[in-house]
């Protein structure tokens, strides 16, 4: 079932039982959706300037249409009006105090009137992971969501106001000098000073345009942990998320331990859908002082039996080939223990911007383990003893590279 089909069935479900909403919400939020309108582009690298028709209701009103599709829109619409596709949820956001009206040409559909819109957007539904850890972690007070919190926070990037600092001459000696960085009163303590960051880009300008600052306020964003060393440094505590109707004060003691504790993780998992089309061709350019670094690392890994380097490209007209390491490892090894030791060596030495995907490879298991066995030698197999176990069996014939319900599991090193 199509992104359009679903979130109409799920539209008749909620019309019909009110507890098939949050459902219907939920899907809405997570489609791309069509509305009539033109992009232009901004002035001296500004971001494009989106415009939105409106179009008076039966009921009386003005809204602004929207369709799951653009046959539909030119049915009701007509075939020379001009359009734009965007998720629904950043449709919300910009065209926030104007009414909505989901449209079909059948005349199933549904209004979004403002205080309906911002129920929407102050839901979890539309917030960005890292606040909606927060709020669950707020709703459920217990010691695993509060730990589920801190681990997507210490793998977050958050954003304050600030600009660099402009310095001639060495570079600054602490990473808190290197920038201008706004703190406003503590909200709790006065005469205390904190620095408000922000978990998403949306809710820093909510904030600036709650606080009357002028649209060129300019802004920075850092990886967690950064900030909370720049934090430490000026001996301030760290506010996220003030404004919101859940926020965090992160005080000194609280930051001490985080430094002390936390150990971001170095990959994302991503997985290939079922159906994908992909290829798999050697390297343009064989990055041969990463695979050097490896073949002296990994015979200190005993769980990696091999080891694998592929390029990897999705078959879709912007997709660009990424490198793909595949490792085949001992049946139970940990593969997230061996990544979390192998990455920073990979991050160390990968050519300069490249992101790198790792898959675990494992004999007998259909879709990418079964592409690269077949069709990639390996640049790394473990020495083998007198007493070790006879070679894996062979690989089964794969289907093509488009066999139906290829998928694998990545994990994607972020760039260095």
């Amino acid at each position: 079932m199509g992104e359009a089909s679903q979130l109409m069935d799920a539209l008749k479900k909620a019309a019909a039982e009110p507890k098939a909403r949050p459902a219907f919400y939920e899907i809405l939020l997570k489609t791309t959706i069509i509305v009539p309108g033109l992009s232009k582009e901004g002035q001296d690298g500004a971001p494009p300037q989106l415009s939105f028709k409106q179009w008076s209701q039966p009921e009386g009103f003005m809204a602004i249409p929207f369709f799951t599709n653009p046959e539909d829109l030119k049915k009701v619409l007509g075939e020379e009006e001009p359009f734009l596709s965007l998720p629904a949820l950043d449709l919300f956001r910009v065209t926030r105090g104007t009414t909505l009206v989901l449209t079909s040409p059948d005349g199933l559909g549904k209004a979004f009137k403002p205080d309906e819109v911002d129920m929407i957007l102050s839901s979890e539904l539309a917030m960005d992971p890292l606040a909606a850890a927060l709020a669950k972690a707020v709703r459920e007070e217990s010691p695993e969501a509060r730990n589920a919190f801190y681990l997507v926070f210490i793998n977050s990037r958050l954003f304050v106001f600030g600009e660099p600092r402009e310095k001639e001459g060495e570079a600054a000696p602490n990473p808190e000098d290197k920038f201008v960085i706004a703190t406003i009163a503590h909200p709790q303590k006065e005469g205390e000073r904190i620095i408000p960051c922000f978990s998403a880009i949306d809710l820093l300008q909510r904030a600036a345009r709650a606080g009357g600052l002028p649209p060129q306020t300019t802004f920075l964003g850092f990886p967690a942990l950064e900030l909370l060393k720049m934090a430490r440094g000026m001996g301030l505590p760290l506010v996220m998320n003030l404004g919101s109707i859940t926020y965090k004060i992160f005080n000194p003691e609280e930051i001490d331990f985080l430094l002390a504790q936390a150990r971001p993780r170095l990959y994302e998992e991503r997985q290939l859908p079922a159906g994908s089309k992909v290829s798999l061709t050697p390297p343009e350019v064989y990055p041969q002082e990463m695979v050097g670094a490896l073949l002296d690392f990994l015979p200190g890994l005993t769980e990696v039996k091999a080891a694998y380097l592929t390029s990897l490209k999705d078959d879709s007209a912007e997709a660009v080939p990424v490198l793909v390491i595949g490792l085949e490892t001992e049946e139970g090894a940990d593969i997230s223990a061996i990544l979390q030791k192998t990455a920073p060596l990979v991050v160390e030495r990968a050519p300069k911007g490249q992101a790198i995907d790792f898959t675990q490879v494992t004999p007998g298991e259909k879709g990418l383990s079964q592409l690269m066995l077949a069709q990639v030698s390996p640049f790394y197999r473990r020495a083998l003893t007198p007493e070790a176990a006879p070679p894996s069996p062979a690989p089964e014939e794969p289907g093509g590279n488009d066999a139906p319900g290829l998928f694998g599991r990545l994990k994607r090193i972020f760039k260095g």
